[in-house]
């Protein structure tokens, strides 16, 4: 079943265009933009029965996609020491120290998504494998779940 055209006008479109950052109408076919400027234009644009969308005042904006990303938890992980996939106790050791040159004196040194299966000898890491890796800086480890 195609989908219905639709024109979308009285409103605030933004086009992110330096050139022309605003315009009057918005034509949609299909679930892309075929024209954006004057409502003539894109009424125009259109081919057949089409249904208009009275923005009354309100903004439009281009390009936003919701990718249902978690931007604070994303930070979150990319502030602290990726464990995935570390293999013995001393790689876990090298990443953390390597993670705890950049933290300042006082700052914890995090390592996130640890499986102690992923090692060649699975065990948990002991409070004194964390301080023989960096006896300066505290640290803690969480598991991948």
């Amino acid at each position: 079943m195609a989908m219905k055209e639709q024109l979308y006008y009285g409103g605030k479109v933004y086009t992110v265009d330096e050139e022309v950052p605003r315009a009057e109408a918005v034509a949609v076919r299909d679930g892309r933009i075929v024209a954006v400027g004057p409502r003539a234009e894109c009424e125009s644009a259109m081919r057949g029965d089409y249904s208009p969308v009275d923005l009354r005042g309100r903004a439009l904006l281009p390009g936003f996609i919701d990718t249902h990303l978690h931007p604070l938890m994303l930070v979150y992980f990319d502030m602290n020491v990726d464990l995935h996939g570390v293999r013995s106790v001393e790689e876990l050791s090298d990443r953390m120290l390597a993670a705890a040159e950049g933290v300042p004196p006082g700052g914890w040194v995090v390592g996130l998504q640890f499986d102690e299966q992923d090692f060649d000898e699975p065990r948990l890491p002991t409070r004194h494998d964390l301080d023989a890796a960096c006896s300066e800086r505290p640290m803690m480890i969480v598991k991948h779940d």
